[in-house]
């Protein structure tokens, strides 16, 4: 009886230290945000701080599978939107990459979760997930579907009134804001059209749809971008897949 006493008195102990832990790296972790957020400001979002801000931002997402800590902390919006928005490519692949990182340890700590393999009590919120999705979402909206200025509802977000977006005088707004569009990716999509039509000197990027998209796909994948080809194969494909799955039923 003492012997079992003294063992729950040591896992008590352990757990308790274990928390406090991760309390601690949560903590860390947002006081560095918010620090990253008034650094990007102070700096004029400086490509170099991003890079080492990223950095930091893909070991915290991993924190859970590489670390075994049960914390998920996403990125604050100052750094995430900046990111997203960057005309750097070098930024958003990592941002890419970053995102599926998170992904994937979402996934293994509800999956250890429901199979009750985790001693301590994952630290992430329901408002984590919220926030989690809005980014997915914004970043579909970005890369795929051109509505990130309709769908996304986070409160720091970029979403515009539609008569706002029709003041700005770009035509067909709702399908300029893409993998084609992007700022940090027209260059790629000017070297794709000077490749696949030599013979045009003004490069017409509507061009780039139905099976040019695909090309354009490999094209993209084929200058090294990782983190890109990454997160569209895990969440917007497989997305796809699912949605097309169930419409068939």
């Amino acid at each position: 009886m003492q012997i079992d006493t003294t063992t729950k008195s040591n896992v008590d102990l352990l757990n308790t230290t274990l928390s406090g832990l991760v309390s601690s790296v949560a903590d860390f972790i947002h006081f560095v945000g918010w620090l990253s957020t008034v650094a990007l400001r102070l700096e004029n979002n400086s490509t170099l701080l991003m890079h080492f801000i990223l950095d930091f931002y893909e070991i915290v997402s991993d924190v859970y599978l590489m670390y075994n800590l049960p914390l998920v902390v996403m990125p604050p919006a100052g750094v995430f939107y900046t990111a997203l928005l960057s005309m750097d490519s070098v930024s958003l692949d990592h941002l890419c990459y970053i995102m599926y990182r998170y992904r994937a340890n979402l996934i293994a700590a509800k999956q250890n979760q429901q199979a009750k393999k985790t001693a301590l009590q994952f630290k992430f919120s329901s408002q984590t997930c919220q926030e989690y999705n809005q980014y997915i979402t914004a970043m579909v909206g970005c890369l795929w579907t051109s509505n990130v200025f309709q769908k996304d509802f986070h409160h720091q977000g970029i979403r515009m009134d539609p008569e706002v977006l029709e003041k700005t005088g770009v035509k067909a707004y709702r399908k300029s804001f893409n993998i084609v569009y992007h700022p940090a990716l027209t260059g790629y999509a000017m070297l794709f059209l000077q490749q696949a039509q030599p013979e045009d000197r003004t490069p017409n990027f509507q061009l780039i749809q139905g099976r040019r998209w695909e090309w354009y796909l490999e094209y993209l994948y084929a200058q090294e971008l990782r983190g890109l080809k990454l997160f569209i194969e895990s969440s917007i494909h497989r997305a796809s897949r699912s949605s097309q799955a169930q419409a068939s039923k």
